[in-house]
């Protein structure tokens, strides 16, 4: 049998995806206080560099993430386990007569 192996390249990670609108928003930051730093311009904040650019459909995703757009719902069969498990727990904790 002659197999022959493909060597990948030291480094080479393949395809890397886009990353969270987070990520995105927080390396578009340090490339612009970078550029800043170079040119003697003035540094800003996170929170003020998005303040100047919130037409960017990444800030509105990255906002609308923080405020739990993608949080998962408990089902009611899920509460209710949760709720007993809760009450079982707090009455083994009472001390009985």
């Amino acid at each position: 049998m002659s197999e022959t192996i493909s060597e990948v390249k030291r480094g080479n990670r393949g395809e890397v995806g886009l990353g969270t609108p987070g990520s995105r928003l927080k390396s578009l930051w340090h490339r612009y206080n970078k550029n800043a730093r170079k040119t003697g311009g003035k540094v800003s904040t996170l929170k003020v560099f998005l303040r100047e650019i919130k037409d960017n459909p990444d800030v509105k995703a990255w906002k609308a993430n923080k405020a739990g757009k993608n949080n998962q719902k408990r089902t009611e069969a899920n509460a209710r386990r949760a709720r007993d498990e809760g009450n079982a727990t707090r009455l083994s904790r009472k001390k009985s007569k």
